[in-house]
């Protein structure tokens, strides 16, 4: 059962963000508001939108877009530093990845292009962040790599 400020449009917004692919719930959140970020396939940038409850419901804005230059498809944020991980398909500089920092208001940043074997249909980090892991269930294939102290 959702309960937030006994609010069903909290609850209804939260599990239609869940549903959709986009990123709730980050490492970074400014009081009660918080941001949403979802990368664009079609546009190839990052989408970041903030929400903001209110007594009768959440107010939605448009925080930012990111340039990923590529088509983005899955999005994970680190288990503990301020980073999101975007994978989607090949861009025109080959790139098919990003790493994203977040500044302490959870805006991205200039994203870090970076490669990896294959576009994921699941991305995320292990417990530890130590580690980024990958699904593509239509190779069958798991990929893990290893990530250093600053999270790339």
């Amino acid at each position: 059962m959702c309960e937030h400020r006994g609010s069903a449009a909290w609850c209804f917004l939260i599990g239609w963000v869940l549903a959709c692919g986009w990123l709730a719930a980050p490492p970074v959140a400014i009081g009660g508001d918080f941001m949403l970020y979802s990368p664009s396939g079609s546009k190839q940038r990052l989408l970041v939108v903030r929400a903001r409850p209110t007594k009768d419901g959440v107010e939605l804005e448009m925080a930012r877009t990111v340039n990923l230059g590529f088509p983005g498809g899955t999005i994970a944020a680190h288990a503990s530093q301020p980073l999101l991980y975007v994978s989607g398909g090949r861009g025109e500089h080959g790139h098919n990845a990003a790493v994203v920092p977040l500044d302490e208001a959870g805006l991205p940043g200039e994203p870090k292009p970076v490669s990896l074997d294959r576009g994921y249909a699941s991305l995320s980090t292990d417990r530890a962040g130590k580690f980024l892991l990958g699904c593509d269930y239509g190779s069958g294939a798991v990929d893990v790599y290893p990530l250093d102290a600053a999270g790339l």
